[in-house]
């Protein structure tokens, strides 16, 4: 199957960026794939985001990609898994494989833990359990900026 990505194609097709930071995933925790309404499992999930990169680097060979894996998310805070039996963290899991497999041939790609930059409830919204307050966006900007220091020397 033939994987396209609007958001993907439309990064790919603009040349005003000089670095840039992938932080998605979260909404695939559920399990289902966000435009088919299919379910999709975690390793699926990393093939879409391997095919996602590739549609940038076909276009942008060199320039400096951030890879930031999902902060906590609500999932984790009330517990569970979702229908395919997985957990957030095997989500991350996933994309994390797909970035370390990268490296092995891309030298402007880098991984960040996303956990180790929002990680507790108290860097989270209080109404949604999902999206960053300003302490978490803080930490987010922060852990970006140190990610891109080196490879924007380069």
């Amino acid at each position: 199957m033939l994987f396209r990505s609007i958001v993907a194609e439309t990064i790919a097709g603009r040349d005003d960026w000089d670095a840039l930071v992938i932080a998605i995933g979260t909404n695939s925790f559920g399990g289902v794939d966000g435009a088919t309404r299919q379910k999709e499992t975690a390793a699926q999930y990393g093939d879409k985001y391997r095919a996602f990169l590739d549609i940038i680097r076909a276009r942008w060979p060199v320039k400096p990609i951030v890879a930031m894996t999902p902060i906590l998310a609500r999932a984790e805070i009330i517990g569970g898994r979702n229908p395919n039996g997985e957990v957030p963290q095997d989500y991350r899991n996933a994309i994390e494989r797909v970035v370390r497999e990268r490296q092995s041939r891309d030298a402007n790609i880098t991984l960040v833990d996303g956990l180790k930059l929002v990680n507790s409830q108290l860097d989270m919204l209080v109404t949604d359990l999902v999206h960053p307050n300003d302490i978490g966006m803080r930490n987010l900007a922060e852990g970006a900026a140190a990610a891109l220091r080196p490879m924007l020397r380069r």
